[in-house]
């Protein structure tokens, strides 16, 4: 997510009128800071999750459904369980560090998100605008980028990340249910190559560099299947005819 944001901010950067004032900051060794803001938001992460910790209280409300779906004994595996209550019916209490891993968790995902729209939009009114006063390559390449940036935030919105938050939340509201959570971590592990589809789609100059590279590469695999191989036999068996 960070990186996307990053992405934003750089595109909306190349758009805006003080061009050169903005991108400076991702020439040369002036990355670094990008490097350490995405350290510094992973390590915030990862400090919200350590707040999470399995007890007697977590064990007992999962040990069935691992179980029955694992077969495998919930407190001989680490685990970091993000449960709503403590007990259940009247008596049950809030779990404090549920509601501070999500609070930390929605605060930096509202954060990247809100910096998007704002870049999304200001990208978008900006290649509006310059697209009436200019039809130059330039411009028509920017406006790809930005539909690939579009494209590349929905994807793992709607396939991880919506539906992450919809499982986190439901407890506080006295939501039960149970899925097969796999789906969202095939949709995590499949996002790389589905972003990477995204932008040799949507951008024209990489669609035909990629098209240019498979015709070169399928030209060499049938050149070497095609050409060599036969000629090796013929040479083999002319030694053999001399003999």
């Amino acid at each position: 997510m960070t990186f996307l944001t990053i992405q934003f901010v750089y595109r909306a950067s190349l758009l805006s009128k003080s061009r050169q004032k903005f991108t400076k900051f991702f020439d040369g060794y002036k990355l670094i800071i990008w490097l350490v803001y995405t350290l510094f938001i992973s390590i915030i992460w990862g400090s919200a999750i350590s707040i999470l910790s399995s007890d007697d209280v977590t064990d007992a409300y999962l040990r069935n459904v691992v179980r029955v779906n694992y077969n495998v004994e919930i407190s001989g595996i680490p685990y970091y369980p993000v449960l709503a209550y403590n007990g259940e019916g009247p008596q049950k209490t809030i779990r404090w560090n549920s509601v501070i891993f999500l609070s930390i968790v929605t605060t930096v995902m509202t954060i990247h998100y809100s910096i998007m729209m704002i870049c999304g939009f200001y990208m978008y009114r900006r290649t509006k605008m310059n697209l009436k006063n200019s039809s130059s390559a330039y411009e028509k390449l920017q406006k790809q980028f930005f539909q690939a940036l579009i494209y590349q935030t929905i994807a793992p919105t709607l396939v991880f990340h919506f539906p992450v938050f919809v499982v986190l939340f439901a407890p506080f509201f006295d939501l039960k249910f149970s899925f097969n959570s796999s789906f969202v971590v095939y949709g995590f592990s499949a996002y790389p190559l589905v972003d990477s589809l995204i932008v040799l789609n949507v951008v024209t100059e990489y669609k035909y560099a990629y098209a240019r590279f498979m015709r070169q590469l399928i030209k060499q695999v049938i050149e070497v299947m095609g050409e060599d191989t036969p000629a090796e036999v013929t040479r083999t068996n002319a030694v053999i005819s001399q003999g």
